[in-house]
């Protein structure tokens, strides 16, 4: 998995390499955290978008997905349909925690989250930097491999 200049996907690598530079240059982060992603960014840069030549992928062609132009949200809005599909999940009193995020964001107003265990913290990644910045420098990157893997790589 290389992203080629013949590549279907070439020019969407080259747009989320794009998309970075300009998330870095407006969302500045702590060093360590910087690095790490500018790591995930090059690799991705590398390996490119998995293509059906791909033993993994030979089944899925991701280049209409992969070319769609994308641009981060990094507040979402929470509309009235995303509390309405929330609140009409068929989970009703189920003695449960309920996790929602919208566009990949923790939303706590459509959250529940009723005592929690002890030692046990919901929090968007933001506030855990504040909070347990060490620990999460300590171990973040130790399980997700983001050598090969295209998807892991840019949610890094």
């Amino acid at each position: 998995m290389a992203a080629t200049l013949n590549s279907p996907t070439a020019k969407a690598v080259e747009a989320y390499v794009a998309e970075f530079a300009r998330f870095e240059s407006e969302h500045p982060a702590s060093p360590w955290l910087s690095q790490k992603r500018r790591e995930a960014i090059d690799r991705f840069a590398e390996i490119g978008f998995p293509t059906v030549r791909d033993e993994e992928w030979k089944y899925t062609d991701i280049t209409p997905a992969a070319n769609l132009a994308v641009t981060p949200i990094f507040k979402p809005h929470l509309n009235g349909a995303a509390t309405q599909i929330a609140q009409s999940l068929p989970f009703g009193d189920i003695a449960a925690h309920r996790l929602v995020f919208v566009n990949g964001h923790y939303a706590p107003e459509l959250s529940q989250l009723t005592e929690l265990p002890a030692g046990v913290t919901v929090e968007p990644f933001s506030q855990a930097l504040l909070n347990e910045g060490e620990v999460i420098k300590a171990n973040f990157g130790k399980i997700a491999d983001i050598d090969n893997e295209t998807f892991l790589t840019l949610n890094t």
